[in-house]
């Protein structure tokens, strides 16, 4: 059943991929097929040229540099955040818990303790600690010294 899952996710990936791509497509044609009714790029330069004082050719050279930096900036990003997301491991599904002792059990029917399954399946690491109040409870005398 978790490789059925998998793979489901793994094919919404591809079709959510596929549909970027296909909407990326669709609007570069939309934004050149109104570029060349309009002629876009012909008024930009024919208004640079009637107000140079505004110096609208700088404006769009350091516009064409910030949106290539930018988009150099997003990669990067980008290749960091999927590197991260590569180790993060995830449990999924339901997983079977006695209800008294906590002990969780595997897919063949065995019982493990809850840091044994977890370290199992994932790439956690226990420590342990005493709460508060389960210190309260199992050592009273201790904490009544303590105070």
């Amino acid at each position: 059943m978790k490789i059925q899952q998998d793979n489901l996710s793994e094919e919404d990936s591809r079709r959510k991929q596929i549909f970027e791509i296909v909407l990326i497509l669709v609007f570069g044609v939309t934004v050149y097929a109104f570029s060349a009714t309009f002629d876009i790029l012909e008024k930009i330069v024919k208004i640079s040229w009637d107000h140079e004082f505004f110096e609208i050719d700088e404006l769009l050279t350091v516009s064409f540099f910030l949106s290539i930096a930018l988009l150099i900036f997003w990669i990067r990003r980008w290749k960091d955040l999927k590197r991260s997301l590569s180790e993060i491991k995830v449990l999924r599904g339901i997983i079977p818990m006695c209800a008294s002792c906590k002990k969780i059990r595997d897919d063949e029917g065995y019982w493990h303790q809850v840091e044994a399954y977890i370290g199992e399946h994932s790439e956690a690491l226990f420590t342990h600690s005493i709460c508060p109040q389960c210190m309260q409870e199992l050592y009273p005398d201790f904490v009544k010294q303590r105070r």
